[in-house]
């Protein structure tokens, strides 16, 4: 069956995102991109060319000033009913999907990645107690 010119397509049904994804879309894409590219040098940096552990706290605690920051200053949420509200959300959405993934964590000796998934799970179910919608 084809569908007459000028019909528009049905939707493609969306998959429900997993927590993960959930957790992310608080964060804004510019400071998940900046993560993971700078993780990603730091994780190829091997050998004589390695990095201490220290610079990966460094590179955490560096967004983590920055997300706030270019939360309120370059997204949305001055628009918004609870501005504070947004930007709360999107610092403890970082701290929690970068826990999640290790980073720094990881060079911790109680550090185990099944409570970053733990984590993530209970995360994603507070800010729409919070805000009152989910994502």
């Amino acid at each position: 069956m084809s569908l007459a010119a000028g019909t528009p397509a049905p939707p493609v049904p969306q998959e429900p995102d997993d927590f993960a994804s959930r957790a992310i879309k608080y964060i804004p894409a510019e400071v998940v991109a900046a993560y993971v590219a700078l993780q990603g040098m730091l994780t190829s940096a091997s050998g004589p060319n390695s990095v201490p552990s220290s610079v990966a706290w460094l590179v955490f605690l560096g967004l983590l000033v920055l997300t706030p920051l270019y939360t309120w200053r370059f997204t949305d949420v001055k628009g918004l009913t609870k501005p504070y509200t947004q930007v709360t959300i999107a610092t403890f959405a970082f701290i929690v999907w970068v826990f999640a993934l290790g980073g720094p964590f990881k060079a911790l000796s109680w550090y185990n990645p099944v409570y970053g998934s733990i984590l993530v799970i209970f995360f994603t179910l507070i800010p729409p107690l919070v805000t009152g919608k989910t994502t």
